[in-house]
């Protein structure tokens, strides 16, 4: 087994970092990921209403107002995400 530097062979084949695919593929993950906070800036918006609060809190802060646990809160995003995530996959399959 060799200890020191790896050498990479110059003989190996290189992808082009402005091919087409790659364009694509880096819009599509950017895109994804614009999707991806933007849905939890809104859930993040709607669990901080007054009215959500009032309705679904399992709980007072110490000034009497209904609040949720930060688990609760993580748990209600990731259930809605999954459910965006499934969503969209089986609209996927659709087309």
């Amino acid at each position: 087994m060799q200890h020191g530097p790896v050498r990479i062979s110059t003989h190996m084949a290189c992808l082009e970092l402005t091919s087409p695919s790659a364009i694509l593929v880096g819009l599509f993950v950017a895109f994804g990921g614009v999707l991806f906070g933007y849905d939890t800036g809104t859930i993040g918006g709607i669990l901080a209403m007054p009215y959500w609060l009032k309705t679904f809190s399992t709980g007072y802060t110490v000034d009497g107002q209904p609040a949720i646990t930060s688990s609760q809160s993580s748990m209600i995003v990731s259930i809605l995400v999954s459910i965006i995530l499934i969503q969209s996959m089986i609209r996927a399959n659709l087309y």
